[in-house]
């Protein structure tokens, strides 16, 4: 059984991408645990609905980076904040710690 990298006492169904920029059609290949994610369904929202503020997980991806381009600094709000961006390092860091441990 996979684990939630972001909530280890929970089973992972869900995969998460950290960012877009990498994959077969971009660049060099995901690292599956670095940039992709095994989430639990509650993680996922965390990372999404509540740390990207749209509160749901319906195209929450698309709905925060339009959110993004109405306010200032637009850059620091879209997919991913830094809000998200330290939810994905928790969830890594928890990832590198069950390989050495």
């Amino acid at each position: 059984m996979t684990r939630c990298q972001l909530l280890p006492w929970l089973k992972a169904n869900h995969r998460h991408h950290t960012h877009y920029t990498h994959g077969p059609w971009y660049g060099p290949p995901y690292v599956m645990g670095w940039d992709i994610l095994n989430l639990s369904p509650r993680a996922h929202w965390l990372v999404h609905g509540f740390a990207g503020g749209t509160l749901t997980m319906r195209r929450a991806v698309t709905r925060q980076n339009r959110v993004a381009r109405l306010l200032p600094l637009t850059w620091l709000w879209r997919y991913p904040n830094p809000a998200q961006r330290l939810l994905h390092a928790i969830a890594r860091v928890n990832w590198l710690l069950s390989k050495i441990g």
